[in-house]
């Protein structure tokens, strides 16, 4: 009798956990939608306020960028303006992964060299501009670095210059180019 009663207990128990679990997983998923639909309700009441970009990169970057395209040769893909999302992915089983992977997905590096047989990224670089040398933009760039460092993938900051020397570019890059690079 006891056991009998215990079993019916356990089985409503677990129907009501369960129907609590699907409301709240409802709940957060039509939380979602409302607000992408605030989100694309609002740009579309902007929507006249934009325009066409002349060009995804300044002039001082197109030349730093047929540069690097140079200097990576015919194994490498060179894209500006990439996502850390594109490069960095958050490991499976973190908690809070959906925020770590929206945090990543606002940062960007200028530019990105990825390797043309598994389009995987080899080096990340930054061209640093005047801002660069404020403390906070410095600390963001450590930042940078170090997570870089974390997953692998390799990292360069070169000043912004009026012209660049080709060959110390290429010895700074070509560490994490070469084909023993751990970075592989």
């Amino acid at each position: 009798m006891f056991m009998s009663l215990l079993i019916i207990f356990l089985v409503i128990f677990s129907g009501v956990c369960l129907t609590f679990m699907l409301l709240f997983f409802l709940r957060s998923e039509r939380a979602i939608d409302r607000q992408l639909k605030a989100e694309d309700m609002l740009l579309e009441n902007k929507i006249h306020l934009f325009s066409k970009k002349i060009s995804l990169m300044r002039e001082d970057e197109k030349v730093f960028f047929r540069l690097l395209e140079k200097i990576a040769g015919t194994e490498y893909y060179v894209f500006p303006q990439v996502h850390l999302t594109e490069l960095i992915q958050v490991a499976d089983g973190v908690s809070h992964h959906e925020n770590l992977y929206q945090l990543l997905g606002v940062k960007s590096v200028d530019f990105a060299i990825f390797d043309k047989q598994k389009i995987a990224p080899r080096v990340a670089i930054e061209l640093n501009g005047e801002y660069h040398f404020w403390k906070s933009q410095r600390s963001k760039d450590e930042m940078r670095k170090a997570l870089f460092a974390q997953v692998g993938i390799g990292f360069v900051a070169i000043q912004k210059a009026a012209s660049y020397n080709t060959q110390a570019l290429q010895e700074q890059i070509a560490q994490y180019l070469s084909p023993i690079s751990p970075q592989a």
